[in-house]
């Protein structure tokens, strides 16, 4: 499975991403500054390159490979049970359903148990 490298960070995207209530994206998904930012500091994308390398090129730590296949593996399973549309897609329907659904709570459009839960000030 692949991992995924967000390019911008946690706090602006964690409601632009797919299925935000479903999917723990930090368990999958690896977070950086954006390009535009790295671009602006000295040696920034570079040494974004160098710490990729670290945490999951082939020569990566014990540690890292570890850490770092646990959330391939994760990533594969959310994928598969939320975004595949061949292998699942009552999964991908059902999954959108959901988002709409605490969405229009988030609105007030609809009541319901998972705008408390979730907070609001989230969406």
């Amino acid at each position: 499975g692949c991992l995924a490298i967000v390019m911008s960070p946690r706090d602006i995207m964690t409601n632009d991403l797919p299925f935000p209530s479903l999917i723990d994206w930090d368990a999958i998904s690896l977070f950086s500054h954006s390009l535009e930012f790295l671009g602006t500091r000295t040696r920034g994308v570079a040494r974004l390159a160098k710490q990729l390398e670290r945490t999951v090129g082939p020569q990566a730590d014990v540690h890292y490979k570890r850490r770092t296949g646990a959330m391939r593996k994760r990533a594969l399973e959310a994928f598969h049970r939320h975004m595949s549309y061949f292998r699942n897609p009552e999964g991908v329907v059902s999954s959108m359903l959901f988002e709409a659904w605490i969405l229009l709570q988030a609105k007030g459009v609809l009541e319901g148990p998972y705008v408390e839960a979730l907070g609001a000030e989230k969406f």
